[in-house]
């Protein structure tokens, strides 16, 4: 496999199928903004308090929205969230941006920064929709 200093690669044969993978070396600055990351985040947590809905929010929310992507929200009756579009962004093409947290944490409008990025970065705008939890569904409709 081709070595390099950013990067090496692997393979391995298993059942008479290859496998490859490959390792992408971490700087010492990036390994410390690494640790730096890991402190932030566990002082994060231990700060958090009970209400983990928020809490969850405010974490997800603290990546910022990127510059080159403009924003524009969605209420359509039963569907809600954000249009997240580059400039120029290719014809035909969008992503659906579902966002994280198990059906039971999250929200549209906390993850727009996350998914901006993912947006200025592919150049495709995305959808990100908004939904309720599963347990307020439960809470509504008993089910």
């Amino acid at each position: 496999m081709p070595q390099n200093k950013d990067h090496f690669s692997t393979s391995v044969s298993q059942s008479g199928r290859d496998a490859y993978s490959t390792f992408f070396r971490i700087s010492p600055e990036e390994r410390k903004r690494e640790g730096d990351r890991r402190d932030y985040f566990a002082r994060f947590w231990a700060e958090a308090g009970p209400d983990v809905r928020a809490a969850y929010d405010r974490f997800i929310s603290a990546c910022p929205l990127s510059d080159g992507v403009t924003l524009e929200q969605v209420d359509e009756g039963e569907v809600g969230g954000w249009w997240l579009r580059p400039d120029h962004p290719p014809a035909g093409q969008a992503i659906l941006f579902i966002h994280g947290g198990a059906y039971v944490l999250g929200s549209a409008l906390a993850y727009r920064g996350l998914a901006s990025q993912v947006v200025d970065r592919t150049r495709i705008p995305a959808l990100v929709i908004d939904y309720r939890a599963a347990d307020l569904i439960k809470q509504t409709f008993g089910t």
